[in-house]
């Protein structure tokens, strides 16, 4: 949450404020013109914000008599459970991955935990679950394999890439969940912005696969995570 209560000057019982923030591009009212001169503002993604207080007086005809900006950076505000995953009996992982794009993925399973995934790729014989994050219906996300840890969920991209995967099997369910939706974005978002990313894709765009289903919103997710 962040409390915004710029001073002004020669404010006074007769001023109005009006607060925006500058995000996905465009600036968005917060708060329209009012008495109030604090807001309680909490933002959506992780990023970086701009945060702008116009004021006039009530018998203003003008847009706005003075400004103010303030800028916040928003860092990691994600709940991630770090669950205990053994990468040593089948291991050891390679720490040389240089994230340059997201692949999203669905377990094609239900009702799966971080830990039966993570025994299902050692019983393929890797050093563990091959995804950097995972993400439950419920919306809560476990991490996976280290981010700088190469990953075992798409061939072309191990090297290059932070592995997203979702609980569901999309081939099959028709809708996401909006809890494992709003974290899909939220996660996206915070690893776009941590690493520069400008390319989102499905597992399915870049290797011979149906992942992760017919029916994942993956363009409204590539759309939202990027913009």
């Amino acid at each position: 949450m962040i409390h915004i209560e710029p001073v002004m000057k020669n404010s006074s019982s007769e001023t109005l404020y009006r607060f925006s923030a500058y995000f996905d591009g465009k600036w968005q009212v917060l708060q329209d013109y009012s008495k109030d001169n604090s807001y309680n503002w909490q933002p959506t993604w992780d990023t970086n914000y701009t945060v702008k207080v116009d004021v006039k007086n009530e018998n203003s005809k003008s847009d706005a008599e003075d400004s103010k900006q303030i800028n916040y950076e928003i860092q990691n505000n994600l709940n991630i459970i770090e669950p205990k995953l053994d990468f040593v009996t089948n291991g050891p992982l390679v720490y040389t991955n240089v994230p340059k794009s997201i692949v999203l993925h669905h377990i094609q399973a239900r009702f799966a935990t971080v830990y039966d995934i993570h025994r299902w790729h050692m019983d393929r014989t890797w050093a563990g679950i091959g995804y950097h994050y995972y993400i439950r219906y419920d919306g809560s996300i476990y991490r996976g394999r280290p981010e700088n840890a190469k990953g075992a969920h798409c061939p072309p991209a191990n090297y290059s890439s932070i592995g997203i995967a979702c609980e569901g099997d999309f081939m099959v369910e028709k809708s996401m969940t909006s809890a494992q939706k709003k974290s899909l974005i939220a996660l996206g978002k915070y690893i776009k912005n941590k690493y520069n990313i400008h390319e989102v894709y499905g597992h399915k765009d870049l290797y011979s696969t149906d992942c992760p289903g017919r029916y994942f919103p993956l363009q409204e997710m590539k759309n939202t995570i990027l913009r």
